[in-house]
């Protein structure tokens, strides 16, 4: 059992998981163990599905959790990647505050958190992520043309094929 109010309610991943997608908050805060541990059926560590969902407490939280944002599920995509794609600023703010651990230089520093905001513009935070999301696209360019070029090789192969069949069928 992974409940920390002890009841006697089965708790599976696929549990987790769900309440992750319906936003059930105290649910995934009363989960205890391995967080970073658990995986869907596509790869999907619980961070891809918040940040999929857009819930910023849940993401804040997984985080805090130290849910990894790195991890690249089946398709390739790490929780980093559904940040980026949510378009969502407070969502991409979260994973890099998180990144950058901007609150442990904060603490290391001795500097206060409103000294740092104000020296950290919107604009760097931004060229930040355009570049990280450029070299994503460019990445995922390539291997789409790799792919294409695969695919356009299958259909010449498949219409020869077709081609030789209708000649035999003709005659």
């Amino acid at each position: 059992m992974n409940i920390k109010t002890g009841n006697n309610i089965n708790f599976d991943n696929s549990t987790l998981f769900n309440d992750i997608i319906d936003g059930n908050k105290q649910r995934v805060f009363a989960y205890y163990g391995n967080l970073d541990g658990l995986r869907d059926y596509s790869g999907n560590n619980l961070l891809h599905v918040a940040a999929t969902m857009g819930n910023l407490d849940i993401i804040k939280y997984l985080l805090e959790q130290k849910v990894s944002v790195s991890l690249k599920n089946k398709f390739n995509k790490t929780p980093w990647d559904y940040a980026l794609a949510s378009s969502c600023k407070n969502i991409i703010k979260l994973f890099y505050d998180n990144e950058n651990n901007l609150i442990d230089t904060c603490k290391n520093l001795s500097l206060s958190v409103k000294q740092l905001e104000n020296n950290i513009s919107c604009a760097n935070t931004e060229i930040v992520i355009l570049k990280r999301n450029n070299k994503r696209l460019r990445d995922e360019n390539i291997t789409l043309d790799a792919k294409n070029s695969e695919l356009v090789n299958e259909n010449k192969r498949l219409k020869a094929s077709n081609d030789n069949m209708m000649k035999t069928f003709k005659r």
